[in-house]
């Protein structure tokens, strides 16, 4: 889902929804 979620962000957004996956414990 993380390479998903990045693929949507662009690039900028990537990191902050990889944090945000890292916070959430997936």
């Amino acid at each position: 889902m993380a390479r998903i979620l990045v693929g949507l962000s662009g690039g900028v957004d990537s990191s902050v929804a990889a944090a945000l996956l890292v916070e959430q414990g997936h």
